[in-house]
C-alpha cells in the first residue's frame, strides 16, 4: 500500500494512458472493420407461399362456372388465379426464408455512409 501511496502518479498516468490506447485501438481500427464486415453482405428474404389445397382449386373452378358470362374483367381475374392456382397443385405453407447475397458497389457504399465511414 506504501507503494501506491509513493507512485500514485505514474500509476493514474499509465491508466489514462491505457485507456486512451484502448479507445483509439477501438474507434480507428475494431470499429471501421465492424461496419465493413456487416456492410458486405445484404440480408434478403423469399417470398413466402401459402397453403393450397385441393378445396381452393376446387372453388376457384366452380367461382368461375357460377359467374356471369358478361363481366369481362372479374372473368379474366379470376381465370387468372384459377389458372395459377391449378398450375402450383395443392402444397403446404412454405415460410419466406432469410439469405444473404454479396452487396452490390452502391450498397456497399450507402451503407459505409450510412454508418459513418
Amino acid at each position: 500500500m506504501n507503494w501506491l501511496k509513493e507512485n500514485w502518479f505514474r500509476v493514474g498516468l499509465l491508466t489514462v494512458l491505457t485507456i486512451c490506447i484502448a479507445s483509439a485501438f477501438y474507434w480507428y481500427e475494431w470499429r471501421p472493420m465492424q461496419i465493413r464486415k456487416g456492410c458486405s453482405w445484404i440480408e434478403k428474404q423469399t417470398a413466402a407461399r401459402p397453403k393450397v389445397t385441393q378445396a381452393d382449386i376446387d372453388q376457384a373452378k366452380i367461382d368461375v362456372a357460377a359467374m356471369p358470362k358478361n363481366k369481362q374483367l372479374f372473368q379474366s381475374i379470376t381465370e387468372w388465379r384459377l389458372t395459377k392456382l391449378v398450375a402450383e397443385n395443392p402444397h403446404p405453407a412454405v415460410p419466406s426464408e432469410t439469405y444473404y447475397e454479396t452487396a452490390t458497389p452502391a450498397e456497399y457504399s450507402e451503407c459505409l455512409h450510412s454508418h459513418g465511414l
